[in-house]
């Protein structure tokens, strides 16, 4: 057997295209509940251009750990999920509810799935609350003389 040393050389050829990007606008502000944040760490982007925001909060103030459902423009939707406290956590928490969580993702049916780093699980929402736009009716009556 001989004991040589191959070596192999590899050219890599990485094209960088230059991206410019300019500051449009900040969305949100910190809070608990309701269209704010608390500690976003992801974000996923669903239907009618919605975005759903995962606040992982504090361990001691688990009322903010949730999902807020927003849109660019700041329009509060909604919010569902929801936290356990640390002392909650040494328990089983009942399904749907979260301690730590990760990482947000959608699929093509509307699913939400919230990973959480403490349980080591994946949460499936697949009844996600959907808000539906009013619709308003607007008569007019036409004189045909």
């Amino acid at each position: 057997m001989s004991s040589r040393l191959c070596y192999y050389e590899v050219n890599m050829i990485t094209q960088i295209h230059s991206v410019q990007l300019q500051y449009s606008h900040t969305i949100g502000r910190a809070e608990f509940s309701g269209p704010g944040f608390r500690a976003p760490v992801g974000i996923a982007r669903g239907a009618d251009d919605w975005l759903y925001v995962l606040n992982r909060s504090y361990e001691g103030r688990p009322d903010g750990k949730r999902i807020t459902i927003c849109t660019v423009g700041e329009e509060y939707i909604t919010e569902f999920g929801r936290g356990v406290s640390a002392e909650q956590a040494e328990v089983d928490a009942p399904d749907g509810s979260f301690m730590w969580p990760t990482a947000i993702a959608l699929d093509k049916a509307g699913n939400v799935y919230v990973s959480d780093e403490w349980y080591n699980r994946i949460s499936i929402n697949s009844t996600a609350p959907r808000v539906w736009p009013s619709i308003q009716t607007i008569t007019s009556t036409w004189w045909i003389a």
